[in-house]
């Protein structure tokens, strides 16, 4: 990369001073940055090449402007609202739909697809028949639904068959689907080429070259601009850049070097008074995060309070039960079809990190039945310590 002539940014690192207007960019990948960043700058610049290796199973945001009267009225049923997350797989105003997919008639079912796609957002996500994410046939219905509202959108046929091709990339929303406004509009310009760099194509990322990328069939794609959107280490990235440090100066780093583990996503052992929100092992990727944030938050609260109650300095977490816990996770995990994700939620999305669940996928009232259980056991598996 440090061949490159000209400028090259990750989303991550975004400086709010760049430039599109007039440029030849390229974008790598289409994540949730890089569907928004291509929807963005695909009107100003001159030319746009996207670089898909695997398609954004992407659903419509219906983005809309929120009227100071429709919040007056939201504002009398919050309560209810905020009450209601506690109860919902997600942590979201809905749930899903408690029929199994193939129970229903295809008309009943075609029926319930159009009315949660037409509600926009995460509702053709997770307001959906139960099963849709344990059972792969029941799954395979949803992806053939959104494969043919989204080619709808796309004119050009090479484009389509990349971007919402008839024979899936993997099972639907089992990598995070992206909420887009225009995207599938912008990438039918005619200043926007879409360039597939799945694995064992012709056309993959050879080097990046003074100019711009050479591919692997020669073809050399000059640019002034690339953007990298590729990513992030997700659950336990943020932990390790942070020199936490537990008993006898163990890094954090160190002990999630294998793979995480923890007590009911808050707390790991052998870091005593040590908790962490909205991490690995809690609903967190599967959630609405302030929802999920809300449940830990109260219930660290609560242990807190029950510490000081109770004259204790310090807790831990006891390993039996951490290894318990990550037995439960996995098996969760396991009954899904998260589990055979390729993406993020597993932790497959960066090179040599181990593979294994990273979400409680159990869902929000089952982890705030779990976390209930332990309270009311007076803390099971920690050791409590009490002051001198």
């Amino acid at each position: 990369m440090d061949k490159f002539k000209g400028q090259i940014v990750h989303t991550g690192e975004w400086d709010e001073s760049i430039d599109c207007t007039g440029k030849k960019v390229a974008i790598v990948g289409t994540g949730a940055s890089g569907i928004q960043v291509s929807q963005e700058i695909g009107p100003i610049v001159d030319s746009l090449t996207v670089f898909v290796r695997t398609p954004n199973l992407a659903l419509p945001m219906k983005q809309q402007k929120l009227e100071a009267s429709a919040q007056e009225a939201f504002k009398d049923i919050y309560p209810e609202i905020f009450e209601k997350r506690k109860r919902t797989f997600a942590g979201f105003h809905y749930d899903f739909d408690p029929r199994d997919t193939l129970s229903v008639s295809a008309e009943e079912r075609e029926r319930l697809y159009e009315e949660i796609w037409s509600r926009g957002g995460f509702h053709f996500w997770l307001e959906t028949f139960h099963d849709l994410y344990a059972n792969k046939e029941a799954n395979r219905t949803a992806y053939d639904f959104w494969q043919k509202k989204v080619e709808q959108r796309i004119k050009d046929p090479k484009k389509r068959e990349i971007l919402c091709p008839k024979e899936w990339p993997h099972t639907f929303g089992t990598v995070r689907p992206s909420l887009e406004q225009n995207y599938y509009e912008v990438m039918n310009q005619g200043n926007v080429e879409i360039v597939s760099i799945k694995r064992g194509g012709q056309e993959g990322i050879k080097a990046i070259t003074e100019k711009g990328v050479l591919l692997n069939s020669g073809r050399e794609i000059e640019l002034d601009q690339i953007i990298l959107a590729t990513g992030f280490d997700t659950h336990t990235g943020g932990f390790k850049q942070i020199d936490i440090r537990g008993k006898d100066g163990l890094p954090l780093s160190d002990k999630w070097a294998q793979g995480c583990n923890s007590l009911n996503g808050l707390n790991t052992a052998k870091f005593p008074n040590l908790f962490f929100l909205y991490g690995p092992h809690g609903p967190t990727a599967y959630s609405n995060g302030p929802s999920t944030v809300e449940v830990q938050a109260e219930w660290v609260c609560e242990f807190i309070k029950y510490m000081r109650d109770n004259n204790l300095t310090s807790f831990d977490v006891q390993g039996e039960a951490e290894a318990k816990f990550g037995d439960h996770i996995n098996e969760l995990s396991a009954n899904t079809l998260f589990h055979e994700s390729h993406g993020w939620y597993m932790g497959r999305n960066i090179p040599g990190k181990p593979v294994q669940a990273l979400n409680f996928t159990g869902g929000i009232p089952m982890y705030v039945s779990e976390l209930a259980e332990c309270k009311k056991g007076g803390y099971t598996g920690y050791n409590l310590v009490k002051a001198a």
